[in-house]
């Protein structure tokens, strides 16, 4: 898209609309042609993804099977391995500032003979 299109609808708005849509587009350094696109784009968008929402929550006022969080995980194999408090240790157990466990690929008894 461009060109002379764009400019007609930046023509079209009112003054203090344009003055408050190119202050806007200064602040996000984008032209106010782009910025104007990209704007009604971001509303037609939202506004689908409203209708999905809407036609989801009439599909479920009329009976339509819903699944628990739970049930999501276990369908999609996304069950925890380890308890919280494992991950955690883990997780900050490592002693590394970023708070990541360094990975190992030996035993825990080498690990042992290694630390002395």
């Amino acid at each position: 898209m461009g060109g002379a299109s764009e400019h007609r609808c930046l023509q079209a708005l009112d003054a203090d609309l344009a003055k408050a849509l190119a202050r806007a587009a200064r602040r996000v350094r984008k032209s106010p042609d782009r910025l104007l696109h990209e704007l009604v784009f971001e509303y037609l968008r939202d506004q689908a993804d409203y209708k999905t929402a809407a036609r989801a929550h009439a599909s479920i006022k009329r009976g339509a099977r819903t699944y628990s969080h739970a049930e999501v995980k276990k369908r999609l194999g996304l069950e925890r391995k380890y308890s919280a408090a494992a991950l955690k240790t883990l997780h900050y157990g490592s002693g590394r500032a970023d708070g990541i466990a360094p990975v190992s690929t030996r035993s825990p008894d080498e690990c042992n003979e290694i630390r002395g």
